[in-house]
């Protein structure tokens, strides 16, 4: 009877030691997860930041070079508005006849000039101005310059229909609007560029706006 009671005695703690094993092995294997999910969320975290800070550093780099393309050509229209010349009937700062409701993608600027005597300004005779246009083409992507050949004294002393061939001033240019001011003042100039218009806007081709108010002198300095 004693030996039985000793084998049931041993039976018992065999069990619960069995049972206490399993339970110590099953918390470890837990404690093992948890540990391995919180090492793969802290990588994940910082892979997902080095991948942002790459991405920002890429973007950064090609806008920096889209304005530094396209920059040139603005300062340029810029410096032929702030020369416009005219009178409150025939204003130097003007959108071409096919522009109906502004802004418009084209602006034409007459330029105070006198070929045959320019050391001497004809500031009264707007017949012999020069006039330079700039117009964006959606189709090319394209801004050009234009340079009247012959003023011809045409309604209002315009260039009408006397313009030069294009000179490709920018490509890749998505959009282009200039907004005169009611009283010819000065002028909206807003260019959109990318790395590759005919591209989707992404990391490597960034979509670069540059917006700028130009103040033109005086309609007439006579």
């Amino acid at each position: 009877m004693k030996e039985k009671h000793i084998k049931h005695n041993l039976s018992l703690l065999e069990r619960h030691s069995h049972g206490s094993a399993s339970f110590l092995a099953g918390f470890t294997l837990m404690e093992l997860l948890v540990s391995i999910t919180l090492i793969g969320m802290i990588l994940v975290t910082l892979t997902a930041i080095d991948i942002a800070s790459r991405n920002f550093l890429k973007t950064s780099d090609y806008e920096a070079r889209i304005q530094n393309e396209i920059s040139p050509i603005v300062g340029m229209i810029a410096k032929n508005i702030t020369t416009a010349y005219g009178f409150t009937l025939s204003p130097g700062l003007v959108y071409p006849f096919s522009c109906i409701t502004p802004p418009c993608p084209e602006i034409e600027i007459r330029q105070l000039d006198n070929p045959s005597a320019p050391w001497v300004p004809s500031y009264e005779d707007y017949s012999d101005d020069d006039w330079v246009a700039y117009r964006y083409n959606s189709a090319t992507y394209t801004i050009a310059m234009e340079n009247c050949l012959n003023n011809g004294a045409g309604p209002l002393f315009r260039c009408n229909n006397n313009w030069g061939p294009q000179q490709i001033l920018a490509r890749n240019i998505t959009a282009c609007n200039f907004t005169i001011a009611p009283d010819a003042s000065g002028v909206f100039i807003s260019v959109t560029a990318m790395r590759n218009a005919t591209a989707g806007e992404s990391v490597t081709n960034p979509a670069v706006v540059l917006n700028t108010t130009v103040a033109a002198r005086a309609q007439s300095i006579h």
